[in-house]
């Protein structure tokens, strides 16, 4: 199963990383870098750490991961909640 970073994701749904990012924690989807565990139970998110060096050391970093089912279902959702905002 594919996943993606938040990043990639936002190309797919042709929104910008920082569009998305903030729609995600405006309805708790995700909550920093951490998603809701409803969510990653429903198979939409994949919690992954990461160690990344800097400096003189690794510093652990929390990544969300979209997979393909959250990629359709957050088509659905952002058409639904976002309907009045985007009509004119």
């Amino acid at each position: 199963m594919t996943k993606y970073t938040v990043k990639q994701a936002a190309e797919l749904l042709n929104l910008q990383q920082k569009q998305l990012f903030g729609f995600l924690r405006r309805y708790n989807f995700i909550s920093g870098t951490t998603a809701s565990l409803e969510f990653v139970l429903a198979g939409y998110f994949e919690q992954h750490t990461k160690d990344i060096y800097v400096g003189h050391g690794y510093i652990r970093r929390d990544q969300v991961l979209i997979t393909e089912k959250g990629i359709k279902w957050l088509e659905k959702v952002i058409k639904l909640l976002t309907i009045n905002y985007y009509s004119k």
